[in-house]
């Protein structure tokens, strides 16, 4: 029986753009602060965290992602 290929955490990494990086901070930053202001201020607030995940469901079909327009407008400022 053959062995088993060896994994590198090379390999293992996924290599983005720093748009990219920066989507999916913003995005595990809105998911974080909805569930944090869901659970101490109000379950209303969890509504965030829909809208964030309904975002990345349709960015992940679609390929239209506005945050990521919103940073390479601000990227071609500076």
């Amino acid at each position: 029986m053959p062995d088993a290929p060896e994994t590198t955490t090379s390999s293992i990494r996924c290599t983005t753009n720093l748009s990219e990086r920066l989507v999916r901070g913003l995005a595990g930053t809105v998911v974080l602060a909805g569930l944090g202001l869901g659970w101490w201020v109000s379950p209303w607030f969890y509504l965030i965290v829909a809208f964030a995940g309904a975002n990345l469901l349709q960015s992940a079909f679609t390929g239209f992602c506005p945050p990521e327009i919103l940073f390479g407008k601000f990227a071609n400022r500076g």
